[in-house]
């Protein structure tokens, strides 16, 4: 039975390439990949990472392909997917394909992952296309029929897009049955909104909680929002803020609605920068994340300082302070893309998209999974469990990663039309 989750080529001289490579080797023999490919019918070009059912049963989504025609892309719009173990593989079924009405009005292109509720139900957004349309937060919900796809809210519904458009971000609920997530455009200033969408007698009503300005609160956020104890959220924005390099922020709920609160701005130097992922938190309401530049600044890549860092946010007497747990220096992976995942052990788990010492065509290197395991002294120790080759296991892993009991990972590679259509990838741990 699979558990959901709790809660970054460059070589830096002979002895640290000579020390990731005997750790690679040593790691390497605790798993072996499995991989799923996907095919143009069957969705290609996944995102989002997975959710399990109780039966071990994954699903997800593609950003592309299917069999809808309406599309401009003319590759198919996407699709919410499900594969279920089936012998030493898995075997695909289609939920739903997207844009399967005129104008997409279904949904086009969803970049994020999805969520279940209580009763099975599956929800999840969708980017839209080029011309804004198909941009919709979607329920999926079993009949005897199949999935049956009903629409809760199409953005840009309002005036200049205030309402949001563009979601990537994944969903959570609140204990009344509300969904939270972001838009990385739309809203009042255009560069995207945290919003509210909340059931009732006439269907949902959405609200925007913040609209993002470009200046010190952050532009464009592209991952999902987490709550503390407190129901307080919590996310990132990849863009602008006070440094210019992206900020963490929190959500606090009032009397007279939420107010946004900038609690660490990135520099972009050893601090990170660019925060692309979402947030997780620890039973303290520390929050962890990773951010896609910064960090050790003699690993450079696409003319940018920095491979990238995991970092944590915590609050001490009234104030915020960001500590790097660790910064990423090209063999050991670039540019982590997406929230780290933690096991009841307390060792955390995660992607980079880039990096690695396999090395993509016209890339710095395909991606890696790894691990971060705390030590008696506050340090961490990270390992890399696998470095992708863009062959079989493809590349560009984006997604959190996902665990189950046993130990075994599971995640997405977008992958890309020279390196596969993308795949489902489960690293077994023996």
């Amino acid at each position: 039975m699979l558990a959901p989750p709790i809660l970054t080529m460059l070589r830096r001289g002979m002895l640290i390439s000579l020390f990731l490579i005997l750790s690679l080797t040593a790691f390497a023999a605790q798993y072996r990949i499995k991989t799923f490919d996907f095919t143009t019918t069957g969705g290609i070009l996944p995102y989002g990472g997975l959710v399990a059912d109780a039966a071990g049963n994954l699903y997800g989504t593609t950003s592309s392909g299917g069999t809808s025609s309406h599309c401009l892309s003319g590759v198919g719009c996407g699709v919410v997917f499900k594969l279920t173990p089936s012998g030493n593989g898995w075997t695909e079924t289609i939920l739903y394909n997207f844009c399967a009405q005129a104008n997409c009005s279904d949904g086009a292109d969803p970049l994020g992952p999805l969520v279940f509720d209580s009763a099975g139900n599956l929800y999840g957004t969708t980017y839209g296309q080029v011309n804004l349309t198909g941009s919709v937060i979607f329920e999926l919900s079993p009949t005897s029929n199949g999935w049956k796809e009903t629409v809760l809210h199409t953005f840009c519904s309002a005036t200049n897009c205030n309402d949001g458009t563009s979601s990537r971000s994944g969903l959570i609920f609140d204990s009344a049955g509300n969904l939270y997530g972001t838009t990385s455009y739309g809203g009042a200033h255009s560069k995207g909104v945290a919003f509210e969408l909340s059931p009732g007698t006439n269907g949902w009503t959405e609200t925007v909680l913040h609209a993002f300005s470009g200046g010190r609160d952050g532009a464009n956020p592209t991952a999902g929002l987490a709550f503390d104890t407190n129901g307080n959220l919590f996310g990132t924005a990849p863009n602008n803020g006070a440094q210019g390099r992206g900020v963490v922020f929190a959500l606090s709920p009032g009397s007279s609605g939420w107010t946004e609160s900038v609690i660490y701005s990135f520099t972009g130097k050893t601090d990170g920068g660019v925060p692309t992922g979402g947030l997780v938190l620890d039973a303290s309401n520390n929050l962890y994340g990773t951010a896609n530049s910064g960090g050790n600044l003699s690993c450079k890549y696409n003319g940018i300082s920095g491979c990238g860092v995991v970092f944590e946010v915590s609050l001490n007497s009234g104030t915020w302070t960001e500590s790097v747990l660790y910064s990423f220096s090209g063999a050991d992976g670039v540019a982590p893309s997406a929230a780290p995942t933690f096991d009841a052990s307390g060792v955390m788990y995660g992607t980079t998209s880039q990096g690695g010492l396999n090395k993509c065509a016209n890339e710095f290197g395909c991606g890696t999974v790894w691990s971060l395991t705390p030590n008696s002294d506050g340090t961490w120790t990270e390992a890399v469990l696998h470095a992708f080759t863009g062959a079989k296991d493809q590349r560009e892993p984006l997604a959190p990663v996902l665990l189950d009991s046993a130990g075994n990972i599971y995640g997405t590679c977008e992958g890309s039309f020279q390196y596969g259509n993308g795949s489902v990838f489960e690293l077994v741990k023996f």
